[in-house]
């Protein structure tokens, strides 16, 4: 679980940095110095970076569910009572 929560941060941080990418290259392509390859290759880039950053959310929650199944406190922590 510490694995996949210290890949949500690096995620993130490789998505802001995507986003400041993508920011320069349209701004680039609006004053007539970049090309609108440019412009979309930022955009895949930062739609790659924001589904890594989706993946790592998950794995940390399936991580955590893990966990908790193998402890036995699951079921209690979702308050889900078992009757005999």
């Amino acid at each position: 679980a510490g694995r996949a929560y210290a890949q949500i941060f690096a995620s993130a941080e490789r998505r802001r940095l995507q986003e400041k990418v993508l920011r320069v290259e349209q701004v680039k392509f609006d004053v007539g110095r970049g090309t609108a390859l440019a412009v979309a290759q930022a955009q895949r880039d930062l739609l790659e970076s924001q589904l890594a950053e989706v993946d790592a959310i998950i794995a940390h929650r399936l991580a955590i569910t893990e966990l908790y199944r193998l402890d036995g406190s699951l079921l209690n922590r979702r308050a889900i009572l078992i009757e005999d």
